[in-house]
């Protein structure tokens, strides 16, 4: 899409998303049964590797999430969503494996950050490509994400240190394994599927152009 292009696209995605996390923080007992529990998954309960970022501990958890979510999210799939599906099942495999094998002590975790991560950092390479204002934004963007992983794991900075007091702690390495995850997401759509960066509209003018050109104008006559 061009960069000047309107953000038409119905969200789907996005619509899934904020509608199953909400029915999810909302319905009681849901918390216990779709969160990352290494003990549920070490009885073979492997949705839980899904549906734990559905899951959020608190209101502000959930709120603070979204902030994040929502308006990469949405701007990425109205524009361009085929890295979507990518993009998810990355995070889940990254995610998953980053906790079981990097962090063995969390016995339980669940939210939307380490996705929104990978959201944010598959938004911010595919947006240098869009081009005009969008390119700028994006490098910016990845920069924060850069700065963001740089504090969290190396320097173990807490951007939400106010989240302690709802029982439970960030884990800055689960936000790097969504970092993996958006990499792997743009390298799957951008390099796998055989998609440019350009524009999709303009390697349509560009054949309309050029058989334009190559049509011999009509010459007519009155007789």
């Amino acid at each position: 899409m061009g960069a000047t292009q309107k953000l038409t696209t119905v969200p789907w995605f996005t619509v899934a998303y904020v509608a199953g996390a909400t029915v999810v923080f909302a319905l009681p007992g849901a918390e216990a049964a779709l969160e990352y529990d290494r003990a549920g998954l070490a009885r073979g309960e492997l949705w839980r590797l899904f549906t734990a970022h559905l899951v959020h501990y608190s209101g502000s958890h959930f709120l603070s999430n979204l902030a994040v979510l929502l308006p990469g999210l949405w701007v990425l799939e109205a524009r361009d969503r085929r890295g979507l599906p990518a993009l998810l099942a990355a995070t889940v495999l990254a995610v998953g494996a980053e906790l079981w094998i990097g962090d063995p002590g969390i016995e339980r975790y669940a939210g939307g950050s380490s996705l929104a991560i990978g959201l944010l950092t598959l938004l911010g390479l595919r947006g240098l490509s869009w081009g005009g204002r969008w390119r700028s934004v994006c490098a910016v963007l990845l920069g924060i994400v850069v700065v963001k992983l740089a504090a969290e794991c190396l320097l173990g900075w807490r951007v939400t240190d106010w989240q302690r007091h709802a029982g439970f702690v960030t884990v800055p390495f689960s936000h790097a394994a969504g970092a993996v995850a958006g990499l792997v997401a743009w390298w799957w759509r951008e390099r796998c599927t055989g998609l440019s960066g350009a524009p999709p509209e303009a390697p349509l003018r560009g054949r309309e152009s050029r058989r334009e050109r190559l049509s011999p104008p009509l010459d007519i006559r009155l007789r």
